[in-house]
């Protein structure tokens, strides 16, 4: 009887030890999944104000810019387009990519770009065509698409050979199909000195944009043949 009676004491005080584990088990867990929750619930707002921060940061730059380009108007009218143009270019630059562009707005962008170009040198040989069937405020496209093409030609192109002009050719066309395709085609000499510097990344990079927003169904494509470089893109 004696035996029996500190087997069930033994038992019991297992019991109670595999009862007191398990409740420490199970507290451990509750505080883990609290924690997850709260990551899940505090990451958004973190995100959101680092958002935030990022949108406001570059209001300062905004801000300062046109400060200058109000002193600038009292010497020079040229110098306050310029820095205003400058300022509106940094605008599009740090919008949200989510927010709406249109292709009015890219083409905007392009005048800026080619103003700015032009302003800053004698002659400037550029020659910007567009020809479309549907009204350009209707059509979505990515922010700075059409401008990191412009950029590539401004960066790396000749740009002061009026027998050689760089070309960029805008086409909107509507298909049988009722679909809209844009096309896209630039031309340039390649400038013998900055081609040095180039990497190409902006077009890389470019190249990954256009098959994001439109599931590998847009058309990047960019080739050199002696000291002519040209771009296609295609958008549908």
């Amino acid at each position: 009887l004696g035996g029996t009676v500190g087997m069930l004491y033994e038992t019991l005080r297992l019991l109670e030890f595999a009862f007191f584990a398990f409740m420490c088990w199970s507290f451990r867990q509750f505080v883990v999944g609290m924690e997850k929750i709260f990551l899940v619930k505090s990451n958004p707002f973190k995100t959101q104000v680092s958002h935030d921060h990022i949108s406001l940061s570059p209001h300062l730059l905004f801000n300062a810019l046109n400060n200058i380009a109000g002193q600038s108007a009292l010497f020079s009218d040229e110098l306050f387009h310029q820095v205003s143009a400058l300022s509106s270019l940094l605008q599009q630059a740090f919008k949200d990519p989510d927010d709406a562009h249109f292709l009015s707005d890219e083409i905007r962008i392009l005048h800026v770009l080619l103003f700015l170009a032009g302003s800053n040198k004698k002659s400037c040989c550029i020659l910007l065509q567009i020809d479309h069937e549907v009204p350009l405020e209707s059509l979505w496209i990515p922010r700075l698409t059409l401008g990191t093409l412009m950029e590539n030609i401004l960066k790396y192109g000749v740009l002061d050979d009026p027998a050689h002009p760089a070309e960029m050719t805008i086409s909107v066309r509507r298909e049988p199909s009722g679909n809209i395709q844009l096309t896209c085609t630039t031309y340039n000499l390649i400038h013998p000195v900055k081609a040095r510097l180039s990497t190409q990344h902006g077009l890389t990079t470019l190249e990954n944009l256009v098959n994001y927003n439109y599931q590998h169904k847009g058309i990047l494509e960019w080739g050199q043949y002696l000291n002519e470089f040209s771009t296609l893109m295609i958008l549908p």
